[in-house]
């Protein structure tokens, strides 16, 4: 349990670093 929460907020963090680095490219 504490191992999956602790997995989600980083699975967010690159889907958001990905974005962002989409949004960098297309800017």
């Amino acid at each position: 349990m504490l191992k999956q929460s602790k997995e989600k907020p980083i699975a967010k963090k690159k889907l958001i670093d990905l974005v962002d680095r989409r949004l960098f490219a297309y800017s």
